[in-house]
């Protein structure tokens, strides 16, 4: 499994480019550049 892994996120609402995604307790954490995060 990768740890980190860079993705690119559409989102009608913001758009933003080259998001982070990272994994933690098994849960996937999106931290968008904007400095928005949520839990998915």
């Amino acid at each position: 499994m990768v740890g980190n892994a860079i993705v690119i996120i559409e989102n009608t609402n913001v758009m933003v480019n080259n998001a982070i995604v990272t994994r933690e307790k098994g849960n996937v954490t999106l931290i968008y550049t904007g400095g928005a995060c949520r839990n998915v």
